[in-house]
């Protein structure tokens, strides 16, 4: 679609010549075509100043971005709201003609010239008033040099870090979160993965990416300094896309690196404008979705990874993150009362939630099930936790209760990521057991903690089950435990 490009249709009138008008020819009429144009500018403009986004469009001035998508820019709002002006001051010229007899006497003619006049006057502060309430709730903080972002990214070097804290104010308020490797062990010596992320409040454009993110992921060993390190930008924009763009920046081909999971441009490497160490790849990644990555082996030349609160600052945006998920699961485990403790305590994590209340067979003594969805994913011991179930049931004579989490992952992931952590196993007709090279610093789950499929979902459940006579506190109503508006 080619947007053309809005000029002033009065040989270089503006809103601001009104005074000037009556000396004029008599102004032709703006055309449809001409008021959708100019209309079309401004939303578009409105459009990517508040998503971050290129419109898939071509511009007049051959300008574009990822995939064939174009920027617009200030300018482009100017004209077209300057045209919608310069538009009304016409319908009221032509409504009212200076000098020209209507039939009426001379003070009748006047009296519609001062109509007219004030009419253009009154849409002019309209016009104003509307740019200024733009510009206070559209405009940011731009990018002082945001081809310099990416190409310090490119070259997988630690002036990336320099270059991301003086950007830093453009990238406007960011929400902190941290996540780890559901197979990550405190009980045996291996290499554990870690993730420290920020989540942009929209979209920012950087060397025309749609960028949504950054994360850095690292590996450690047990009583080592970090091994390998993942810088990423994630892109709001399919691999094929992403490639696509920076073939076209590069001027070279990218090919599929197998060593790296990602695309890379061997050419752009010999010639030293790519590193070696970069790839786009879309691993662990939504669908539609990519990341700019540099993968490191060792500490970049020496240079220690920062912690995302130091490139970042305190997290601005909700929910938080966990600020004890190891205790919160712990707790949970345990099937113990004080769980209800910490999962009040963690409520900020899981933000402002829905609740619903499900009965299961339409009968009087029916399972009644109260489910919490949380506002976002909360990563705990390296699970996507989704949502809070309770759950009693005095369908069997007796009142049994039931509490947990569900989780983005199946049952089987959820026991081997149980096993790691607690250092034991469940045996049928045994319950859970110590694993014989973890007895001296792992831990059993309550014999009531269970895991299981959510029936008809591809989730999983962590759960406690127990009869009500057997515990020794009533379940808490879950509206006393969550937040049910953002704070």
């Amino acid at each position: 679609m080619e947007l053309p490009k809005i000029t002033n249709v009065q040989g270089g009138a503006t809103a601001d010549t009104m005074g000037a008008m009556s000396a004029m020819p008599a102004p032709r009429s703006l055309s449809g075509y001409e008021y959708f144009r100019a209309t079309l500018a401004c939303v578009l403009f409105l459009f990517y100043k508040e998503t971050g986004c290129a419109m898939d469009c071509e511009a007049a001035d051959g300008k574009e971005g990822p995939g064939g998508c174009a920027f617009l820019g200030p300018s482009d709002l100017e004209d077209g709201i300057g045209t919608l002006a310069i538009a009304a001051a016409q319908m009221m010229s032509h409504a009212f003609p200076a000098g020209q007899g209507t039939g009426d006497n001379e003070r009748g003619n006047k009296w519609l010239n001062s109509f007219a006049s004030r009419g253009a006057i009154l849409f002019r502060s309209f016009i104003a008033a509307l740019v200024a309430f733009i510009a206070l709730n559209f405009a940011a903080p731009a990018l002082a040099a945001p081809d310099r972002l990416l190409d310090a990214l490119l070259s997988c070097k630690p002036e990336f870090f320099s270059v991301l804290k003086e950007e830093r104010a453009a990238l406007g308020p960011v929400r902190i979160d941290f996540d780890e490797g559901e197979s990550n062990s405190p009980h045996r010596p291996r290499e554990n993965d870690y993730e420290q992320m920020a989540i942009f409040a929209k979209p920012i454009a950087i060397a025309g990416f749609p960028i949504i993110g950054y994360s850095q992921r690292y590996s450690v060993r047990e009583g080592e300094a970090p091994t390998s390190y993942h810088l990423q930008l994630r892109v709001a924009a399919p691999l094929d896309k992403v490639v696509q763009a920076l073939e076209s920046r590069l001027g070279i081909p990218f090919e599929e690196m197998r060593s790296y999971f990602g695309w890379s441009g061997k050419e752009a490497i010999k010639g030293g404008r790519l590193s070696p160490d970069f790839v786009v790849s879309e691993m662990d990644t939504p669908e539609g979705q990519s990341n700019l990555e540099c993968y490191f082996a060792d500490e970049m030349g020496g240079f220690p990874l920062p912690d995302i609160t130091e490139l970042f600052g305190a997290p601005e945006l909700r929910p938080l993150p966990l600020a004890d998920a190891d205790r919160l699961m712990k707790a949970l485990l345990s099937c113990t009362p004080e769980f209800f403790n910490f999962l009040k305590a963690e409520q900020e994590a899981f933000g402002a939630v829905q609740i619903s209340r499900i009965s299961r067979w339409g009968k009087r003594n029916e399972p009644i099930e109260t489910r919490v969805t949380f506002e976002s994913i909360v990563h705990a011991w390296g699970l996507d936790l989704t949502a809070y179930v309770q759950r009693v049931d005095r369908s069997g004579g007796k009142e049994k209760i039931s509490w947990g989490f569900e989780t983005a992952e199946w049952a089987a992931r959820l026991w081997h990521a149980i096993g790691r952590r607690t250092g034991s196993g469940y045996v049928d007709g045994k319950g859970w057991m110590l694993d014989l090279p973890t007895e001296e610093t792992g831990y059993a789950p309550s014999q009531y903690f269970f895991i299981g499929d959510v029936a008809s979902q591809e989730r999983g459940f962590l759960f406690c089950s127990v009869n009500s006579d057997d515990f020794t506190a009533a379940l808490p109503e879950p509206s006393d435990l969550f937040l049910t508006e953002a704070r």
